[in-house]
């Protein structure tokens, strides 16, 4: 993905398949899930719900993390994490092993949020 890219994904803002956080890896196991138990998707690490970019530090750690959060899902969760600038972008193929959970739990995709 190149910025210009990942800037026309930001200007149409969240929706069942792109996921914005501001920072951090709280709560991505259920978005993982959700997205490989639909068609897939983008979660862009770094970029408030309004589509503002942050940006976040310390790629090399983060992307250590969301890897070990896919192999954590049952079966594992096949990612490709990649930096944007200052932003981490995390694409989810669409996935053959369905139905994913993570933590004991089934999440799916619902318009722009993911549910249990």
């Amino acid at each position: 993905m190149n910025k210009k890219d990942m800037n026309n994904l930001i200007a149409l803002g969240e929706g069942f398949t792109t996921e914005f956080k501001r920072s951090g890896t709280a709560h991505l196991g259920r978005e993982l899930c959700a997205f490989a138990n639909a068609n897939g998707g983008m979660i862009l690490i770094g970029v408030t719900d309004d589509g503002k970019c942050v940006g976040v530090q310390d790629h090399n750690r983060l992307k250590s993390e969301v890897q070990a959060i896919a192999r954590a899902a049952e079966p594992s969760i096949l990612v490709n994490v990649e930096s944007v600038d200052t932003v981490l972008c995390i694409r989810v193929p669409a996935q053959q092993g369905k139905p994913y959970s993570y933590g004991g739990k089934f999440y799916l995709r619902e318009g722009a949020s993911s549910q249990q």
